[in-house]
């Protein structure tokens, strides 16, 4: 069984395994390529930064290295 993150609809997905574990570490992961497909398939926004990102309040997201992550990127 997978599980499927979806981020900006077609821009970016992954497939995850039953029983990974989504910690700050792997979420980190998640964001720095989701970056990258944001600025190879939408450049116009990627330019002009008005994309944003929403996500809850568990863990992995509000942990503080992804806050700081976030912060260094501008997301």
């Amino acid at each position: 069984c997978w599980v499927c993150l979806v981020f900006f609809g077609l821009v970016h997905y992954e497939f995850i395994s039953t029983g990974q574990t989504i910690n700050q570490v792997f979420y980190k992961q998640v964001l720095e390529r989701l970056r990258e497909k944001v600025r190879r398939k939408r450049p116009e926004a990627w330019k002009s930064k008005s994309w944003f990102l929403h996500h809850d309040n568990v863990p992995a997201h509000s942990a503080l290295s992804i806050r700081e992550f976030l912060a260094s990127k501008n997301i």
